[in-house]
C-alpha cells in the first residue's frame, strides 16, 4: 500500500515473528527480570512484559545506531484480532494493515492523509430513549460498511452474565460525524443498560479519506 502510494518505490519493512511463542522468549534478560513480579498465570494482560519489551528495543536502537535513532522511537504493537485465541488465521488483517499502512504515509511520508480514528467523542440518549447518538472526532467523515453491529441490553444486572439479554441494533441514519441508533426492540423506552459492537471500527464503517 505504502509503495503504491510513493509511486512504486520499494520500501523495507522489519518483522520478528514467530507464532505461539510466550513473549518471555523474546525478552532480555534485564527486562524479564524487572517483570517478575508479574509473572503469574494470566498476568494482567501483559501490562508488564510489553512495556518493558518495547522500552528494551528502544535502548538497543539506540545504542547501537550509535544514538542516531531516537531513544523514544516509536515501536509498538497491533491487536490483529479479538476472536477466540485458538484462530491463527485471522480474518481482519487487511483493515489492520491498510490503517497501519496509511499511519507511515503520514507519519514517515508527510502525506497529508486522515489515519486515525473515528474515536469514540460523546453517547447520547434521546429523552423518549428511542433513540443513541454516538459522535466521533479525529476524522472529517465517516461512510457506512455495515448498517450492523451494535447490540443492546436493558435488562439491568442480567447484562453482564446473559449473552441472550442482547438485543440487535442497527445504524438508522447519519449527521456528519454522529451515527443515529433507533431502538426498535424490547428496550425501546426503557432504561438502557449498556450497548457495545463486536465489529472492528475499519470493517463497520470506511473513513472517508478526502482532504
Amino acid at each position: 500500500m505504502i509503495h503504491e502510494e510513493l509511486g512504486r518505490i520499494p520500501i523495507e519493512l522489519i518483522v520478528s515473528s514467530w507464532g505461539g511463542t510466550p513473549i518471555e522468549l523474546w525478552m532480555p534478560p534485564q527486562p524479564l527480570h524487572d517483570c517478575e513480579a508479574n509473572s503469574e498465570y494470566n498476568r494482567d494482560k501483559y501490562t508488564c512484559t510489553f512495556s518493558k519489551l518495547i522500552q528494551s528495543w528502544r535502548e538497543i536502537w539506540h545504542e547501537r545506531t550509535n544514538t542516531i535513532t531516537h531513544i523514544q522511537f516509536p515501536f509498538g504493537f497491533v491487536q490483529v484480532n479479538f476472536v477466540y485465541f485458538i484462530l491463527i488465521h485471522l480474518r481482519t488483517k487487511h483493515d489492520v494493515a491498510y490503517r497501519l499502512s496509511r499511519s507511515g504515509l503520514a507519519i514517515a511520508y508527510n502525506r497529508s492523509i486522515e489515519f486515525q480514528g473515528p474515536i469514540l467523542s460523546n453517547i447520547n440518549v434521546s429523552s423518549d430513549r428511542e433513540r443513541i447518538y454516538i459522535t466521533y472526532t479525529a476524522v472529517q467523515d465517516i461512510t457506512f460498511r455495515n448498517l450492523n453491529g451494535f447490540q443492546i441490553c436493558c435488562q439491568g444486572e442480567i447484562c453482564a452474565t446473559n449473552d441472550d439479554a442482547w438485543l440487535p441494533l442497527s445504524i438508522s441514519d447519519k449527521s456528519h460525524l454522529t451515527i443515529i441508533l433507533r431502538i426498535r426492540n424490547a428496550c425501546t423506552g426503557k432504561s438502557i443498560y449498556g450497548m457495545k459492537h463486536y465489529s472492528p471500527a475499519s470493517a463497520f464503517f470506511k473513513v472517508d479519506i478526502s482532504t
